[in-house]
């Protein structure tokens, strides 16, 4: 039996004869297929993502620095999208000398969920992987050991729907490059079009 879901009303087609049945909807017919009380037409948007943040390296001696993502996504409705996005983690360099300085930089690509709190306020958890590259280099002699890879990535955070298709978010997300833990937390907007 086929069947539509749209806001709290069930449609079967398909039977002998049309059933219009009241009641609640399953949380996959709303976190894939449909909006809770919206007009699907607007749930789907391609949106432009974009943050700064602080970057943590978990390495003994080495400070935090300035980060910074350029993302594109689509989201398929108020609680589901996908991200794909370029992030610079900025440097940390170490206090001995010579001084040491990590950087590294990344691709990666995610899986966004949404829970709306109230009609302006959400929150969201990541899920995905990042494709990276990093570098450390010695003050006075250059580059002196490079490695790159892929790994898991997560994180969560809170939005605000400023309007229909600007948002704030405040973000914490978790990388580990190989066996080195990277933390971020970031301050970012979304403009849907």
């Amino acid at each position: 039996m086929n069947f539509i879901t749209w806001g709290n009303e069930i449609t079967h087609i398909g039977g002998k004869d049309e059933k219009y049945v009241q009641g609640s909807f399953s949380f996959g017919s709303l976190f894939f297929f449909g909006c809770h009380n919206c007009k699907c037409a607007r749930c789907r948007w391609v949106f432009y993502a974009a943050s700064i943040g602080q970057t943590d390296v978990d390495l003994p001696g080495f400070d935090d620095d300035t980060s910074f993502t350029l993302g594109l996504g689509y989201s398929f409705n108020k609680n589901f999208a996908i991200e794909a996005s370029y992030i610079d983690f900025g440097e940390s360099s170490d206090d001995i000398i010579p001084v040491w300085t990590l950087s590294a930089d990344g691709l990666q690509l995610a899986a966004v969920g949404k829970i709306p709190f109230n009609e302006q306020f959400s929150g969201f958890a990541k899920f995905g992987f990042l494709s990276w590259d990093a570098e450390l280099e010695e003050a006075g002699f250059g580059q002196i050991a490079s490695d790159d890879g892929t790994d898991v990535t997560f994180g969560f955070g809170a939005m605000f729907d400023a309007t229909e298709k600007v948002s704030f978010n405040l973000l914490y997300q978790m990388y580990e490059l190989d066996d080195v833990d990277v933390d971020n937390l970031s301050l970012g907007i979304q403009v849907g079009f």
